[in-house]
Parts: C-alpha cells; sequence; structure tokens
C-alpha cells in the first residue's frame, strides 16, 4: 500500500509543480499536456490527409477511388477525434480522483 502512496503523492507533486509554468508554447514538461499535444499533433495529420484529397478533387479528380479515400480518411479523423477527446478526458478524470484522495 505505501507503493501507491507514494506514487499518488509523486504524481500530486508531479502535477502541481507543472500547473506553475507556462504550457502554451508545447513545450511543457507536463506529461498530461505532451499527451494531449500528441494526439493533436495525430489529428492534425489526418486533417491534412483530408485537404489534399480535397484539393485532388477539386483540381477535377474526382474518380471513385479519390472519393472513396477521401470518405475513408473522414470516418479515421472522426473516430480518432473520438478516441482522442475520451482518451484526455479518462486521464484527467483519474487524475481528479487521485487529486482528491489526497
Amino acid at each position: 500500500m505505501s507503493n501507491i502512496a507514494n506514487v499518488n503523492d509523486q504524481m500530486t507533486t508531479l502535477m502541481l509543480n507543472n500547473s506553475q509554468q507556462d504550457v502554451s508554447s508545447g513545450d511543457s514538461k507536463d506529461w498530461y499536456i505532451a499527451f494531449a499535444n500528441a494526439w493533436g499533433k495525430t489529428l492534425d495529420r489526418s486533417a491534412e490527409k483530408i485537404i489534399d484529397l480535397s484539393g485532388k478533387i477539386d483540381a477535377g479528380d474526382d474518380s471513385l477511388a479519390t472519393t472513396t479515400e477521401l470518405t475513408a480518411q473522414s470516418q479515421r479523423l472522426s473516430f480518432t477525434a473520438t478516441c482522442a477527446a475520451t482518451s484526455i478526458n479518462a486521464v484527467g478524470s483519474g487524475i481528479n480522483t487521485v487529486a482528491r484522495k489526497q
């Protein structure tokens, strides 16, 4: 049980220390913000693929293959965004639970 208490103490200390720093630059040592930034970058890459495919269609390549790929990439972005939101919320809820038990 003391190991769990030690981990909780370390997490609380880490969260309190990191809550004081500016995380807007993306260079934070806060793992929760880094976790969220990683999801954001993944979503950005998916959105870039959709933008590229949309550009192809706008340029006249409205083949079934391109249209189908655009549809698939759009669906991928949708479920990736859902996964990102769910995981960020779940981790945040866990942090909240740990903080309340302190």
